[in-house]
């Protein structure tokens, strides 16, 4: 056989071989299904790309709602606080316990924090002139002390215990190291904490141990995120 002959027979197996292929996918489920999944992937990758368009709206719609609301509180505690220090006569527990309690509960709601750390700073002028003069001190200084405690007690809060080597964490009257230490928690002792996204310091709240009467107000002040172990 010349190699013409051969070559031409080589071509016909091979378009034997391409014939028996093509019948094999005429016949088979790729040929009968390939146009219908050609005509649904288009609106289902239409849908997938938009579905993550939507979810990524959606987180960026959230994010700035939590940006907003963060900004709010920040705006919230400089309120307070400029509130405070600008008018000291409608925060005075001892010259106007009545004015100042409905002041702070009503603050409480906006910012909880500064309100604690008003109260610590007041319930000491508090202490301090009942020293220095017990008459000066009214029955309406210390329910105002008890109604704007009930008033931050009344904030949800989580039951917790401490997680410190040394087995007791300190309560301070402020968010911060240097704070004034007003009152102890120890080991396996409840408290309520009042945790805040972002802060180092939380607010807490612990029975009163310097007065065994029950209707004493509780002890409300700042311990360091690290040393609290929320319970489930």
């Amino acid at each position: 056989m010349s190699s013409l002959e051969e070559s031409k027979a080589s071509l016909d197996e091979r378009r034997l071989l391409l014939e028996e292929n093509r019948l094999a996918y005429e016949s088979s489920s790729a040929r009968k299904w390939f146009p219908t999944l050609a005509i649904i992937a288009v609106p289902l990758t239409t849908f997938i790309f938009s579905s993550f368009q939507y979810l990524d709206s959606r987180q960026q719609t959230q994010r700035e709602r939590l940006q907003a609301a963060s900004e709010k509180d920040r705006e919230w505690r400089y309120k307070t606080v400029d509130f405070y220090f600008s008018r000291r006569n409608d925060f005075d527990l001892v010259k106007n316990p009545q004015q100042a309690s409905r002041n702070l509960q009503v603050l409480s709601i906006f910012a909880p924090a500064e309100v604690a750390r008003i109260l610590s700073v007041e319930q000491n002028r508090v202490s301090i002139e009942q020293q220095v003069n017990s008459e000066s001190v009214s029955v309406q200084s210390k329910q105002a002390i008890k109604d704007i405690s009930s008033t931050l007690l009344s904030q949800d809060g989580r039951r917790a215990v401490i997680n410190d080597p040394d087995g007791y964490t300190n309560i301070r009257s402020s968010p911060r190291s240097d704070g004034q230490i007003i009152g102890i928690v120890k080991s396996g002792q409840e408290f309520k904490a009042y945790p805040e996204a972002g802060a180092e310091w939380w607010r807490v709240s612990a029975p009163s141990k310097s007065n065994k009467s029950k209707d004493s107000p509780p002890i409300i002040g700042f311990m360091h995120r690290s040393r609290i172990t929320i319970l489930k």
